[in-house]
């Protein structure tokens, strides 16, 4: 499959009196020589989507809530949802995901802001890794070939960037735990500037 690396690095100036030298840094370089590197990677491997975007209801819903990211959601934010179990203040969203209702808005303060999209709950093991798959597809056919992804080393996240931007993550998919079982969500993450 074709794809990018993206390398977790850094610049570094270092001032020697009327002299600076800029060094390139990869956090694993200033770890012990101890640590497997396989647990601590230095960089992030992508997988490049390879079809053209549909416009498919999904995909079509799908662009409407990336386009609103930018502004934080604020066109598509509905009326407060009130409850104590709630840790972040969440938002009924005014517009639903063709095959996916009860969207939300959950704001989590300091512009983190997301856009979530419940797909499937209460799964058993079993079940999560063909709805997972169904899911990402049907991202990967909304999208299109400006995209690419990839999964968290745990298995619990699936991130879409857009390949000419890939250090903003756009998207994730999410697997949540909890009472015995897996619930599957898309996350949308707000692009608006702080």
């Amino acid at each position: 499959e074709k794809g990018m690396r993206f390398y977790k690095a850094k610049f570094e100036i270092q001032n020697f009196g009327q002299k600076f030298k800029v060094l390139f840094k990869y956090p694993a370089s200033q770890k012990a020589s101890s640590i497997n590197l396989e647990e601590s990677p230095s960089f992030i491997d992508y997988t490049y989507v390879e079809n053209v975007a549909d416009n498919q209801p999904f995909s079509i819903d799908l662009k409407k809530i990336l386009y609103e990211a930018s502004t934080g959601f604020v066109n598509l934010q509905g009326p407060k949802i009130k409850s104590e179990f709630y840790l972040f203040t969440r938002y009924d969203a005014k517009i639903d995901v063709t095959g996916f209702p009860n969207c939300y808005i959950e704001d989590k303060t300091n512009n983190l802001i997301f856009y979530k999209i419940p797909c499937y709950k209460g799964l058993k093991v079993d079940a999560i890794q063909p709805k997972v798959l169904e899911v990402v597809q049907k991202i990967k056919n909304a999208l299109g070939k400006d995209y690419a992804y990839c999964g968290s080393k745990d298995g619990m996240k699936m991130t879409f960037v857009n390949k000419k931007k890939p250090q903003t993550n756009l998207l994730n998919v999410l697997l949540e735990y909890q009472n015995d079982a897996f619930d599957i969500l898309i996350s949308v993450i707000s692009t608006k500037p702080i």
